[in-house]
């Protein structure tokens, strides 16, 4: 077994594939603000604003440190500008209101995904080195799916944020 699956909660007892170190305590270890009954619609305290805020902002910062290689499967560094369409989504979209608040996630070609599965609901936006998101999106109960690209209009978000709550 290789140190790295030593220093490990679990081991596959072979060569763990999985990432170490400040990977893994990003990936598992972040604690979530408290979450509030959510009411679609519902603005927040500026006291859950701001914990809401420091959670992504700390998420993003740890992904924006994540070294080329991170996954030790040659993935490139996060791109800034994913970091920052993340961040501008956000804003825009979770600080404030009430939604509940996403994994928030690397992916292996260097973009962010923000992910939900709650009620029934499937949800993944992916944000890119261009100005494109990517919404893959599945109502489990009704067999509802979508899958499309975004760019500037967002608009058709919040029903499906919505329907998270």
């Amino acid at each position: 077994m290789s140190s790295t699956a030593a220093s490990m909660p679990f081991s596959y007892g072979w060569d763990d594939p999985r990432p170490s170190g400040r990977v893994w305590n990003y990936l598992f270890s972040h604690r979530r603000p408290p979450e509030t009954d959510m009411i679609s619609g519902t603005e927040l305290t500026s006291e859950e604003q701001d914990w809401r805020l420091e959670f992504v902002v700390r998420r993003l910062i740890d992904l924006a440190e994540l070294p080329p290689n991170w996954n030790t499967y040659g993935a490139p560094p996060i791109s800034e500008y994913a970091l920052s369409s993340a961040m501008q989504f956000a804003g825009n979209f979770l600080i404030k209101h009430c939604v509940p608040l996403p994994d928030i996630i690397p992916t292996s070609d260097g973009r962010v995904q923000f992910e939900w599965h709650r009620n029934a609901i499937d949800l993944e936006i992916e944000f890119g080195a261009g100005s494109e998101i990517d919404l893959v999106f599945e109502d489990l109960n009704s067999g509802q799916e979508c899958e499309r690209t975004l760019t500037t209009d967002l608009s058709s978000v919040r029903p499906i944020l919505d329907r998270l709550c």
